[in-house]
Parts: C-alpha cells; sequence; structure tokens
C-alpha cells in the first residue's frame, strides 16, 4: 500500500500501535506517532540507518514527547541534525 507526502514531506512506512514516518530529505530519522489513548505528547523522532532488514535505530539523536511536540517539530529536530549526523557518521 503506497502512502502520499504529507505537506512536511513524511510518508507512512508501517501502521499500527505506533505510525513510523520516512523523510527523503532525512534518510537517517524515522519520524513516530503512538496511537495510544491518553498520550499527550504521541509524536518522536530517532536516528539509525536503512538496510535490507529495515530501519535499526541508533538512538544517537531523539526527541519524544514534548521534546519534539509533533511532526512539525520532528521535522525541524530532522533538518537540524541530518547535517551533524553526516558528520559523526
Amino acid at each position: 500500500m503506497a502512502f502520499k507526502k504529507d505537506k512536511f514531506g513524511w510518508v507512512k512506512l508501517k501502521s499500527g500501535q505506533t505510525n513510523y514516518y520516512q523523510n527523503s530529505k532525512y534518510p537517517n530519522f524515522l519520524c513516530y506517532k503512538l496511537n495510544v489513548p491518553g498520550v499527550l505528547y504521541p509524536w518522536g523522532i530517532r536516528s539509525g540507518k536503512m538496510d535490507d532488514a529495515g530501519f535499526e535505530f541508533d538512538d544517537q539523536y531523539n526527541a519524544e514527547g514534548f521534546a519534539c511536540a509533533g511532526k512539525l517539530g520532528a521535522t525541524l529536530h530532522a533538518k537540524k541534525y541530518q547535517s551533524k549526523y553526516k558528520e559523526a557518521a
């Protein structure tokens, strides 16, 4: 099933208890939203690398909950840390 890009450029990869999103501008980051009732700030963004087995998190950069705020916040974090991630690798 193909998903369309949203206004921030994120494409949904997987649905379920946690929705994962990937952005071609920020290949080392996955944005996610928890689908759990009562979670006040369900968004987060984590770093890692995509390989044949899927996305492997390394948690070099991680923002969750209030620190991430939402998909806009995730986009801003990814934009800020993508260049730093490349330098650290």
